[in-house]
């Protein structure tokens, strides 16, 4: 009893709230605080583990997982108001049924992004949780050279941002009035005064 009391002393961090959905080849997990910082995600293939603060509070997240993942290609990004994790899930198939092995009020299932398994086309999810990244990013391939994750090639930026500033000097020159009338107003019949 006295350790699970200096336990709760020192860890003074609350469970965030957390929402869910599901692709038949990976789990879309959603954090929803606003303007997180100090984001740690951590991925193990039967669990995850993400913390950070808002709003001068620190929140913890320990959750054990229902099914397996492939932590190497799954990724995060903090956005101004969520976290989003896209877990790609270690075997494709059915629904887990459920995202963690025990019950979790914390946890509840995200209706605006669920998608029954029949529903499914293709790849639906966007850009949801990538960005920011986890280790094993490297799957997206670079976008072109410029891997707006991060760093990239600097040639390739400048090259893009160069073709940026030619596209602008070639812009046509904005239209203006040079009192030439045209032809199509002659159709318009005159505006008809209404007695008040």
């Amino acid at each position: 009893l006295k350790l699970q009391f200096l336990y709760f002393i020192v860890d003074m961090s609350q469970h965030p709230p957390v929402s869910w959905a599901e692709r038949p080849d990976c789990v879309l997990i959603t954090v929803c605080l606003q303007d997180t910082t100090n984001v740690k995600v951590r991925t193990l293939e039967k669990s995850l583990e993400v913390s950070c603060t808002s709003d001068e509070k620190d929140y913890k997240a320990v959750l054990e997982l229902k099914g397996e993942v492939v932590p190497e290609e799954s990724s995060y990004n903090a956005r101004p108001r969520q976290i989003e994790m896209k877990l790609i899930k270690k075997e494709q198939g059915p629904y887990w049924e459920g995202l963690v092995s025990k019950k979790n009020p914390h946890v509840k299932v995200d209706w605006s992004r669920w998608k029954d398994e029949d529903e499914v086309q293709g790849d639906d999810t966007g850009d949801f949780g990538l960005g920011a990244g986890m280790p094993g990013m490297e799957g997206l391939g670079d976008l072109g050279g410029l891997n707006l994750g991060g760093g990239g090639d600097p040639e390739k930026i400048q090259q893009m941002l160069d073709s940026m500033g030619s596209q602008e000097e070639e812009s046509p020159a904005p239209i203006t009035d040079d009192g030439d009338d045209d032809d199509d107003d002659d159709d318009m019949p005159a505006l008809e005064k209404v007695a008040k």
